[in-house]
């Protein structure tokens, strides 16, 4: 009887988790019905709009008269030309450009902020050519919009029915349900929705299949078609009190071909007890099958960080993710790698960056940054400790395998020149872990059974982030 009740309790948490969506490493994810105001889709749009120059999208912290609220800026890579777009004192999150770079779509908080039990978000696009926000949604549970690859349309995530897939027309017409999870042990909640150029949406499931709660990654058609496994979360299980282990923060390249990831393992950063460790993960976007091989990108030379939201860029070059160290709070937020994780490139603090699909490469970046360097009212210890809600799924139960390496030595000074900033090299030698990305808890943990013995006690909920690292095949 109590095995069912401690069950029962694992699996609301969990919906609910997914129902939030990701914050803080992190995006929430809801979702509602349109009632909104713009022209028709990307094309038609295109006509009359205009288009940003910036290289990038992301949020960060501004003081408000009642403390700080995350607002949407844009930038390019060497800090040139820095913008603030939105001015409201109200909480933002996760900005993402349109196709043809005239607009902004994004989540926002009209009451309440990041874990409050009435918070109330909708989708808005804020357009460049008027510098207006439209509301899209209006039922205060719509989150973590996503634009289709003619920027005709819009999925985005709703809290109710465990984080439904619904699409709606650019404008906000024609809001729909396509999908939502059955509910089954294996298909509990759905989260963090990503648009391929090749049409195909790809979300977060949280599963406790085998009393193994973690969070693998599915995709469909927006039409609720073809649904397809595409991982399986890797081999760990969720221990109490921890943020799910798994796959969270997908991000697509270019292309569609490969899939970006923050996998979660069942240990937590150096100096960082109350977190996941979490590593940047990539592999193809095919169908998951055993023995897929999965590249772990992980920095060995930097392990204790908290790594995600990984975004690839438009020339399928660079990736751009949010990265927390401990220890290195002074570089925390928006940072750029290579597909192939080799190094780190602190651009700015800020959270959830994203690129714009057609700004031009732009100006010279600096060789050197020295961590007394470029200031930031991003406050990444303020923002690691809001009680946001979270948007990857749980589980319980600490599992290990050949992927799980062991823990790696104390993170070295940044060597090297960057891009735009601190540039942290690979490592090529010794083992490739790495934190992850994590998401604030709005609530208790899932508890349970873990490999090593009895469920840990609870814990409050972190933020997390990917690293790189090294290539792994499941078998």
């Amino acid at each position: 009887m109590k095995r069912a009740v401690k069950d029962e309790c694992m699996l609301k948490e969990i919906r609910a988790v997914v129902c939030l969506g990701l914050i803080a490493s992190l995006a929430l994810t809801l979702s509602a019905c349109g009632t909104g105001a713009l022209n028709g889709g990307d094309a038609g749009h295109a006509a009359g709009g205009k288009a940003s120059d910036a290289q990038i999208v992301f949020e960060a912290t501004v003081p408000t008269a009642g403390g700080s609220a995350q607002e949407i800026f844009t930038m390019n890579l060497d800090g040139s030309k820095r913008t603030q777009i939105t001015h409201d004192g109200l909480n933002k999150f996760l900005p993402h450009f349109s196709p043809d770079g005239t607009r902004l779509a994004y989540t926002k908080f009209l009451v309440g902020g990041y874990g409050a039990p009435n918070a109330q978000t909708d989708v808005v696009v804020y357009d460049f050519a008027s510098a207006k926000e439209t509301q899209l949604t209006s039922t205060g549970k719509s989150f973590g919009p996503v634009w289709s690859p003619d920027g005709q349309r819009i999925a985005f995530s709703s809290t109710t029915n465990g984080g439904s897939l619904r699409i709606m027309n650019a404008d906000g017409s024609n809001s729909h349900l396509v999908a939502a999870p059955s509910g089954a042990v294996d298909d509990q909640a759905w989260g963090d929705y990503a648009w391929s150029s090749d049409d195909w949406i790809l979300f977060v499931v949280a599963q406790g299949t085998n009393n193994c709660y973690k969070t693998r990654l599915d995709k469909i058609r927006p039409d609720g078609t073809t649904r397809t496994q595409v991982t399986d979360g890797g081999p760990n299980c969720t221990p109490s009190g921890m943020e799910q282990n798994g796959d969270a923060d997908p991000g697509f390249s270019a292309d569609g071909k490969t899939i970006y990831s923050s996998r979660g393992f069942p240990r937590a950063p150096t100096g960082m007890p109350t977190h996941t460790e979490r590593r940047l993960y990539s592999f193809s976007s095919d169908a998951w099958t055993a023995g897929k091989v999965e590249s772990d990108l992980s920095l060995p030379s930097a392990p204790d960080c908290i790594e995600g939201v990984p975004k690839g860029s438009p020339d399928g070059t660079r990736v751009l993710l949010f990265r927390f160290c401990a220890g290195d709070e002074a570089h925390s937020g928006v940072t750029l790698t290579d597909k192939a994780g080799a190094y780190r490139t602190w651009i700015a603090g800020g959270f959830g960056p994203d690129w714009n699909p057609v700004a031009k490469p732009c100006c010279g970046m600096p060789t050197s940054h020295s961590a007394t360097g470029r200031k930031s009212s991003w406050d990444p210890i303020a923002f690691a400790s809001l009680p946001l809600p979270v948007t990857r799924l749980s589980t319980s139960a600490t599992c290990s395998s050949a992927g799980d390496h062991d823990r790696p030595r104390a993170c070295p000074q940044p060597a090297g020149p960057g891009i735009d900033g601190v540039r942290v090299d690979r490592d090529r030698t010794g083992p490739r872990p790495i934190p992850g990305l994590l998401r604030p808890h709005a609530g208790p943990q899932p508890g349970g059974r873990s490999a090593a013995g009895p469920a840990a006690p609870t814990a409050t909920a972190a933020l997390a982030e990917i690293s790189p690292g090294k290539r792994n095949t499941r078998k």
